[in-house]
């Protein structure tokens, strides 16, 4: 595990993956801030405990060679990132190296301030024959757990509020889809300048792809039958991408507008309470706060975006 904290932000990146599987909020207390607690637990928005699992996962997929997946295996040079005080901006390598000769850097970009984490992923062909492959990102959690009384389910204002899948297309604005309705109501569309995510009380997750990118959009659920079912939603990106061999693609740390001419896929992670993410859609669905994904729409860069829809 890796982690990387700013004064906003303390997140958790599972080396087995480069994934971040832990979001803490820091600026927001689970209880109020007291004399006697003056260091109260924030809230945890991302987790890879059984009861609460929510992770955010990103990779790449390939019929053609090897790629690393959501699962692969990324190394980094340090477990422990802070951004110091004279810095405004943290910015961590992790690599992973094939058998083949394919090398993919991820570098996650964090600044002060902010609660947007640029993920951007270099891939470098060393090998003897071209590459080609998709760029994948998908959300997976687990359904709440139920209050234990009826006066648990009757205090507490999450138990009676949304939990599921949302996404953003320009022709159907936001569109929802509870839990309860996934095997029923699957989606797979293929979506220009959209965005998915996993909604909750106050906060919800999402990856925030370039504007200009076709995706191809999909939920599923992955243990229909288990007691905790895990559900997911997904963004493929449509076109693939090409590698001829014996070549490297290096434009690190760039506002990508164009990510397929450069060979970089930028991902971008935000956790943002009342600064949401959006369209005019969403933002008449919250209380006026929200403005980040207006201007992250903009960029043609992928977020992943933690905010708050309160």
């Amino acid at each position: 595990m890796v982690t990387l904290s700013t004064d906003l932000l303390r997140l958790t990146v599972d080396t087995r993956s480069g994934n971040v599987v832990r979001s803490e909020l820091l600026k927001y207390p689970l209880v109020p801030w007291t004399k006697k607690d003056s260091d109260p637990t924030p809230v945890r928005l991302l987790s890879d405990e059984r009861a609460d699992y929510f992770v955010a996962q990103s990779g790449l997929v390939s019929t053609q060679g090897n790629a690393p997946h959501h699962r692969a295996m990324f190394h980094a040079s340090r477990t422990s990132y802070a951004l110091a005080q004279n810095q405004d901006e943290l910015k961590v390598d992790l690599n992973w190296a094939g058998a083949d000769g394919l090398r993919v850097t991820k570098t996650y970009v964090l600044r002060r301030g902010s609660y947007v984490v640029n993920v951007n992923q270099k891939i470098d062909n060393d090998g003897s024959v071209a590459w080609q492959g998709n760029a994948c990102e998908q959300l997976q959690r687990a359904a709440p757990t139920q209050q234990k009384t009826w006066w648990q389910n009757f205090s507490d204002p999450a138990s009676h509020s949304f939990y599921g899948a949302a996404w953003y297309s320009p022709e159907d604005k936001l569109t929802t889809l509870p839990f309860a309705d996934f095997q029923k109501n699957p989606l797979n569309h293929t979506i220009t300048g959209g965005w998915a995510s996993m909604l909750q009380h106050y906060f919800f997750v999402a990856w925030i792809p370039s504007v200009q990118d076709a995706n191809v959009y999909s939920t599923s659920v992955i243990n229909p039958e288990a007691a905790q079912p895990t559900y997911l939603i997904r963004a493929i990106l449509r076109s693939m991408w090409r590698l001829a061999r014996a070549s490297s693609l290096r434009r690190a740390y760039t506002w990508v507008r164009n990510c397929r001419e450069r060979w970089n896929k930028w991902r971008r992670v935000s956790i943002l309470p009342p600064t949401t993410a959006g369209s005019r859609s969403w933002r008449s669905r919250c209380t006026g706060y929200c403005r980040s994904c207006t201007q992250s729409a903009a960029t043609g860069a992928w977020r992943l975006s933690c905010l708050c829809c309160c």
